[in-house]
């Protein structure tokens, strides 16, 4: 059976799965403010109060390994497995392929970045090597920020050759996509220093931040599938 991605009902799928964990989240994020933070000596003696704890945390956009965290991870194996595709037929009419490959490799290292928080383990020696605070609280921000212009400069050519509605949009998702993970990141960091992890800014932030980098990749998914037709095959 042959199954044909069309981008813009993918795109309209995915974005309702978006909007939903992001009205999800709130919903957390306001039981937890209101419910569980203010009671939560009381509440531990409460029959039943863990496993309530486990579904709020279940879609709080801020921890990991839970269903927004899955879901984004999904959202980067989707843009890493469609890069493959299109650097694989690329290489079968003899054009530009492998900066195909390297850009779903990137996206298939941010997939388990996602889901294991590699770039948290960069934080204690960003600031023990650079002595940072403030904006840079977050400090993995530093090296993937480096990170992001080198690669911004390996592919600027190959980007801007490509057509030019596919570039537009492929600018667009990075834009919406950086926005999320390292713009807002930073005073989000400052903020979590200055004001705690319980402070309604912070909480506003991070929901900004995730739902932005959500946002900026089903839009990256949209461009790759309108760049290339696909369909899948399944036996």
């Amino acid at each position: 059976m042959d199954i044909q991605v069309l981008p813009k009902k993918l795109f309209l799928k995915l974005l309702g799965v978006v909007l939903v964990l992001l009205v999800l989240n709130i919903i957390s994020i306001l039981f937890n403010v209101h419910y569980i933070q203010p009671q939560i000596e009381d509440l531990q003696q409460v029959f039943g109060f863990n496993y309530i704890k486990f579904l709020v945390d279940l879609f709080d956009f801020n921890l990991e390994k839970n269903v927004p965290t899955f879901f984004s991870a999904l959202l980067l194996i989707l843009c890493s497995f469609f890069l493959f595709l299109i650097g694989k037929s690329e290489r079968v009419i003899h054009r530009k392929y492998v900066p195909w490959y390297g850009l779903s490799a990137v996206f298939l290292f941010l997939s388990i970045d996602e889901m294991t928080s590699i770039h948290e383990l960069l934080i204690s020696t960003t600031k023990a090597q650079l002595n940072v605070s403030g904006l840079f609280f977050f400090a993995w921000v530093i090296p993937y920020g480096i990170a992001l212009l080198v690669l911004m400069v390996v592919y600027y050519k190959f980007i801007v050759g490509l057509p030019k509605r596919t570039v537009r949009l492929f600018v667009f998702s990075g834009i919406v996509f950086i926005t999320g993970a390292l713009i807002i990141e930073m005073p989000e960091g400052w903020v979590a220093e200055n004001y705690g992890f319980y402070s309604p800014l912070f909480y506003i932030l991070y929901t900004c931040e995730e739902f932005l980098e959500m946002l900026g990749l089903i839009i990256f998914i949209y461009a790759l599938t309108s760049y290339k037709s696909f369909s899948l095959k399944i036996s």
